[in-house]
């Protein structure tokens, strides 16, 4: 869908707000140059001043970006400041219960047990910021909101113990990698898998290509 596009927005400095390999893989696919510029923001907003799970990922990819865009200001000349800047955060839910990163192996092991032979669903929310002429603000701000619903086969405990020993769970939320070893705790998937992963490519180029018309980049 951006394919049509590539020179366009590849001709402006854009930047992955994100150290994921695998947000990274997908940009790549894309056919998009970026530079990486992984946020800091700790990830710390009260789950309870967001009533809706959609409002809290949401909020926090808004945190990534702007902490991102604050911190490059300080450090760059306004040439050097980037025309894009990408965001992204990912959560699992279910029952109502928001399952991120695991803290712990018993976490995550926890956290597989209650998603084995139940439906959840995965949620990523996209910011793109895009900076002014200047360099000095924020010109547009653009979100992706992408849910898809995820079904795990029943999991028995050796199963769920030696995948928490491969060491894959513990920088996956939800506790578990569906490009990975993950890929086998699951039973069905409907929505985009790509979500799963962490980037939902179709709306993501969907919003780029209309921010191009917006902006009537040439």
């Amino acid at each position: 869908m951006i394919l049509p596009h590539l020179s366009v927005l590849n001709s402006k400095r854009i930047v992955l707000a994100s150290g994921s390999p695998r947000r990274k893989e997908l940009l790549d696919k894309l056919g998009l140059k970026f530079e990486i510029v992984p946020s800091i923001f700790e990830e710390n907003l009260d789950k309870d001043d967001y009533p809706n799970c959609y409002d809290y990922v949401r909020q926090t990819s808004i945190h990534k970006a702007k902490e991102v865009f604050a911190r490059l200001l300080k450090q760059r000349s306004p040439d050097a400041m980037p025309h894009i800047i990408i965001a992204a955060d990912t959560i699992v839910e279910h029952n109502s219960t928001i399952f991120e990163k695991p803290s712990s192996k018993e976490n995550a092991r926890s956290t597989l047990m209650d998603l084995s032979g139940n439906t959840h669903a995965v949620w990523t929310a996209m910011t793109i910021l895009v900076v002014s002429e200047d360099g000095k603000s924020v010109q547009v701000e653009k979100h992706v909101l992408e849910k898809t619903l995820v079904t795990f086969g029943i999991l028995n405990e050796e199963l769920v113990h030696e995948y928490v020993e491969s060491g894959e769970p513990m920088d996956k939320a939800g506790g578990y990698g569906y490009q990975g070893l993950g890929f086998q705790l699951v039973e069905s998937i409907n929505g985009c898998n790509f979500n799963v992963i962490g980037l939902p490519v179709h709306s993501f180029c969907k919003t780029m290509v209309a921010l191009i018309e917006e902006l009537n980049w040439r």
